[in-house]
């Protein structure tokens, strides 16, 4: 929501930018975590309820303190800096090329499972703040996630992108088989995400070359194919 009402503010709507700054007082705030570090996912009025700490979350937070800076909003380019330092040390897996997803609160006991989920969202939070920023590190960082989900991960499966790996980035095509509708991580592909990754292809491939480094030849090709599969007909055929 602080991602949306800064975006009203640059549009001019009135009333939007007192609420951008709720957003950012609650960032600093109450779902900061003060003595480890990052951000809760959730807090109620006795503290927080989910003290996990998730790359989903904190994507979102990188986000959020990126639009606000582009809307000229009081203390966020301090809450960017922090979000882009601990996804930096704690998130981001240089080797992989890809976000780890979850730490316990004091950051011990990284999940062993990797979510392509929050990876999207990585990829949406490195594009805004690349664009705020300059720093093209964090575009570099947004297309190498964006080649692996989409020209590698998806490519294999017949563009049907799995959703859940283990922590080699391994697919597990049986991940909650059990329990096809869990409300965070279902079974199976999740189609709305191959439109997702579609996009975020494409606008990889034009902040490449609009920064002016050159977007791999692969990109515009790719980013159809999840729209042709996702597609009704696309799904009939292939299924």
């Amino acid at each position: 929501m602080t991602h949306c009402f800064a975006l009203a503010s640059l549009m001019g709507v009135p009333g939007a930018g007192p609420l951008v700054d709720h957003g950012l007082d609650a960032l600093t705030g109450r779902l900061r975590d003060a003595e480890h570090g990052g951000w809760f996912a959730a807090v109620g009025a006795d503290g927080p309820t989910n003290t996990a700490k998730e790359a989903y979350g904190h994507a979102f937070v990188i986000l959020a303190a990126s639009s606000a800076v582009a809307a000229g909003r009081p203390e966020a380019q301090d809450l960017l800096d922090e979000a882009l330092a601990i996804h930096a040390e704690r998130f981001w897996d240089e080797e992989a090329g890809m976000s780890r997803e979850a730490f316990a609160r004091d950051w011990s006991d990284v999940e062993d499972y990797r979510g392509i989920n929050a990876n999207m969202h990585t990829v949406e939070a490195y594009l805004a703040a690349s664009d705020v920023t300059g720093d093209k590190s964090l575009l570099q960082r947004a297309a190498r996630i964006v080649e692996r989900a989409v020209h590698v991960f998806a490519r294999e499966q017949e563009w049907r992108l799995p959703e859940h790996f283990d922590a080699e980035w391994q697919p597990l095509l049986d991940y909650h088989e059990d329990e096809p509708a869990h409300p965070f991580r279902p079974y199976g592909a999740t189609i709305g995400h191959w439109l997702e990754w579609a996009r975020l292809t494409l606008q990889v491939a034009t902040s490449l070359q609009q920064s002016g480094l050159e977007p791999p030849a692969w990109m515009r090709e790719d980013a159809a194919e999840p729209v042709r599969r996702g597609h009704p007909r696309g799904l009939a055929r292939r299924w």
